[in-house]
């Protein structure tokens, strides 16, 4: 965590800053200036909190001597300051106390997530702002101090949280915690840090968790997401919805003229058959000017983004709401979830050029079909400069928020300026396009390609990308894939993420999920580096282990993306026997090498060991309802096994069963289970 203020211009400003906080804590260690809180075995320190912490502060505190204990077989007192136990002993100050600000820390001046971190002789201070907020919801802005802490055992105690649960926290051994001096002012690289967490509402207990194993494993996850500091600050710009959902039924018969104007019915058939569901139900959309007969569908309408009364509209539905609150700057416009869709004259007049026939076919499908049916996004950002401008006449703070997105991902041609208080969420999707990892390295220069125009124009854009959707729960990996985008991103200018959605897949997915989680915290860290701190972790298993993943993610570049998303029909053509012989080997060699089976490599090593089983049962459930010659019988026993082997493993954490239940044939499951 490195102040953001000193590195929102260049990759190599924020390198030149996070080596000279590093060479200070290496400089302060010969002098032996700073706080010693274990030394020999024996507890130098206690920990100390307000005589009233809050909730952020007393986690906080738990937190710190938790892994300390962990680490050191030591557990360090906890007193408040009107307590302290043994005045002889070092302090470590968590949170906002009486001695923090005797000290000259102006905790009020702070930044919703910001951390002091300071270590002078004989005192150690974490401090920022806090509230009565739970420490654990990812809303709390004010969870600086426990930011802070994580960062000291980040980097003074080397803990690595692999995956949810204690299993997954490596926490080095030690006869000895020194903390050298330093006095620091922390703030997280990027203002919103989010993995979308998978929705327990889709968990069936036949098949996925029981109810008391969903509690667990979400408990358990929302602390490891927590240790890797998601959250977000006080910046209201890294926030965009589909915004016009509701607007068919409020204005369409009023105002039809504000939505999509369709092609002529002579045209509108082969048009709508390039389409994937659920877009080429037009239910009723073939008039002109017409939204969908069915009112549940109005938010497959896209809008008239060139009509000057839209504008008016959006702008006055925000000036009232700005009256009453000034505070509320922001206008979210992000299109329906649906491709734009209008043909009227003044928005194709907004359109950059098509690509010829000839520079078309040239292209990969993926990227062919950004520009399908035609490539709106210089009308779009016309649309956002609009609407900001009249917006600004109002406030010159207001916030314009949309997506990149669909047929509107296409940057505009240069020159095109957009004023930066316009943030837009990057997501590199279309509904029938196959951008899911693993991308061809034509398709992953052109995402970046993308995102640096679109950064040129002068707009303020974060990542809002589908990708973790893919991959069900096989051993998918795309670590590298991943990595090189985000770093690309995070070296020019992306202030913030949104992840849709971590399905948890641990066990399987465990290099590609770590080093994502790792990136939020340190972006710019050599991507090795970072894979060796997850392998590392598996002691002398650690080599094959290593080896094991790589197979995946050679295994994986040879698929197609997008075919595992959210579900597990084609898992036993992606992931055939042979496959899980290969990798099984590996895990065999990682077994033997990890010494005893209780100690705690082998113990990682049988964690791998339980994803890999989970996974080839689940292929072997999709090669029994794809076989039409099985019947029911051996349908049910393929699931039943399936589901009583997630039963029989739950409480270890190898993966989130919810999103697993989330099936297009799940009522072909349901049935097997019920006859």
């Amino acid at each position: 965590m490195i102040n953001r203020k000193t590195v929102v211009r260049s990759r190599s400003c924020r390198l030149e800053v996070a080596v000279c906080v590093f060479l200070a804590v290496l400089a302060a260690a010969p002098a032996e200036g700073g706080v010693d809180l274990v030394r020999d075995g024996t507890a130098r320190a206690v920990v100390i909190t307000a005589d009233d912490p809050t909730p952020v502060a007393k986690h906080a505190a738990n937190e710190l001597i938790d892994h300390i204990e962990r680490a050191t077989g030591v557990r360090l007192d906890l007193a408040t300051e009107s307590t302290i136990p043994d005045p002889s002993q070092n302090r470590v100050y968590i949170g906002d106390t009486r001695a923090a600000r005797t000290a000259g820390i102006d905790v009020d001046a702070l930044t919703d997530e910001a951390a002091v971190l300071r270590a002078t002789d004989r005192a150690l201070y974490i401090v920022g702002r806090e509230n009565a907020a739970d420490p654990l919801d990812q809303n709390n802005r004010h969870s600086g101090t426990l930011w802070g802490v994580y960062e000291l055992l980040d980097r003074d105690l080397g803990v690595r949280w692999l995956w949810p649960g204690p299993l997954g926290a490596h926490v080095p051994a030690t006869d000895r915690i020194h903390v050298g001096e330093r006095d620091e002012r922390l703030v997280p690289h990027f203002t919103r840090r989010r993995l979308r967490t998978a929705r327990s509402r889709w968990n069936d207990p036949r098949i996925g968790f029981s109810p008391e194993g969903l509690e667990r494993y979400e408990a358990a996850q929302t602390l490891f997401l927590r240790r890797h500091r998601m959250g977000r600050g006080e910046d209201p710009r890294p926030y965009t919805g589909h915004s016009f959902g509701r607007w068919w039924r409020t204005y369409g018969a009023e105002h039809p003229e504000w939505f999509q104007k369709l092609p002529p019915d002579d045209e509108i058939d082969p048009w709508l058959a390039r389409l994937p569901e659920p877009y080429r139900r037009s239910d009723g959309l073939r008039e002109d000017r017409r939204g969908p007969a069915n009112p549940d569908r109005s938010g497959f309408v896209s809008m008239c983004v060139s009509n000057p009364d839209l504008h008016r509209e959006i702008v006055a539905r925000w000036a009232r709401r700005h009256e009453r609150n000034p505070e509320a700057l922001r206008i979210n416009i992000g299109e329906n979830d649906i491709p734009a869709f209008c043909v009227c004259a003044a928005c194709r007049a907004l359109d950059d050029p098509q690509p010829d026939a000839h520079e078309l076919a040239a292209m990969s499908p993926n990227i062919r079909a950004l520009y399908e049916p035609f490539n709106a996004g210089a009308r779009y950002a016309h649309f956002w400069q609009r609407v900001h401008a009249k917006a600004a006449a109002i406030d010159p703070n207001v916030i314009v928020t949309a997506y990149v997105y669909m047929n509107y991902f296409v940057a505009p041609d240069p020159p095109f300026e957009l004023h930066p208080n316009i943030t837009l969420g990057f997501v590199p999707w279309q509904g029938w396009a196959n951008w899911m990892p693993p991308r061809s390295e034509t398709e992953q220069q052109w995402l970046m390609d993308q995102w640096d125009r679109w950064v040129a124009t002068g707009a303020t854009l974060y990542y809002r990308p589908n990708s973790l959707l893919d991959g069900y729960a096989m051993p998918y990996v795309y670590t590298r894939e991943l990595a090189a985008l985000f770093q690309h991103f995070a070296a020019n200018g992306m202030i913030g993420t949104d992840y849709s959605s971590l399905t948890g897949q641990w066990a399987v997915q465990g290099p590609t999920l770590y080093v994502l989680t790792r990136l939020h915290t340190r972006p710019f860290d050599d991507l090795d580096a970072l894979l060796a701190e997850y392998y590392q972790a598996f002691g002398p298993a650690a080599g094959h282990v290593e080896a094991y993943f790589d197979f995946w993610e050679a295994h994986t570049r040879q698929l197609r993306g997008g075919q595992l998303a959210w579900h597990a029909a084609p898992a036993h053509r992606m992931f055939p026997p042979e496959s899980f012989q290969a990798a099984g080997a590996h895990l065999e060699r990682a077994a033997a090498a990890a010494g005893d089976a209780d100690g705690i490599y082998a113990r990682r090593v049988a964690f791998l060991r339980d994803g890999l089983t989970h996974a080839r049962l689940t292929a072997a459930m999709t090669a029994r309802f794809a076989d039409r010659d099985a019947d029911r019988a051996q349908q049910r026993e393929a699931l039943e096994s399936l589901a009583a082997f997630r039963r029989a493993v739950e409480d270890r954490l190898i993966a989130n069963y919810s999103p697993l239940c989330r099936e297009p044939f799940e009522g072909r499951w349901v049935h097997a289970l019920e006859e």
